[in-house]
């Protein structure tokens, strides 16, 4: 999530739309409330980077709840937390 976050704001768009998902890892919460993270495993998301916070028109996951909007900057925000970044050299 966080790297589909840091893409998204990169490219220059505001929000990523998460189309799909698939994996035994997944972060709930972003957007909804706290951070839910599980795992160990790994998670594939499919996402498409937009300008406007509307939900989803294409879902391809099985789960259509698992289809949303996200705020790019936001997400990056509530996860930085949880992860460890490399020293710089």
């Amino acid at each position: 999530m966080y790297r589909a976050a840091e893409l998204t704001s990169l490219a220059g768009f505001r929000y990523f739309q998460i189309i799909n998902q698939k994996g035994s890892q997944m972060y709930m919460g972003i957007g909804w409330g706290p951070a839910t993270i599980r795992g160990p495993g790994g998670a594939e998301l499919t996402i498409i980077a937009v300008n406007d916070p509307a939900a989803p028109q294409t879902c391809l996951a099985k789960q259509p709840e698992l289809c949303t909007t996200l705020d790019a900057q936001e997400t990056m925000d509530k996860i930085k937390p949880y992860l460890v970044f490399p020293e710089s050299k």
